[in-house]
């Protein structure tokens, strides 16, 4: 049990980085395919990972959350 809480924050930032990738996959496929409701669908995903992202670096985890959220906001631009 202790060996779990140990690497918790470990995996935590490992699920961060992969629902960011996936939310960067996504939003280049929305891109290149001309339909709008895609674009819709991933900006409702997109905005739901940087919510939870948002609440890591209460848990101590990333710390650069507000520089990842800047970046984001230019790249839905």
């Amino acid at each position: 049990m202790e060996d779990l809480l140990i690497k918790l924050p470990h995996y935590l930032e490992l699920l961060a980085q992969v629902l960011g990738a996936l939310v960067v996959v996504a939003t280049a496929v929305a891109r290149v395919t001309p339909s709008k409701s895609d674009n819709i669908k991933v900006q409702k995903v997109s905005d739901k990972v940087l919510k939870v992202v948002s609440y890591l670096p209460t848990l101590g985890i990333n710390p650069k959350t507000a520089q990842f959220k800047k970046a984001y906001e230019e790249l839905k631009k």
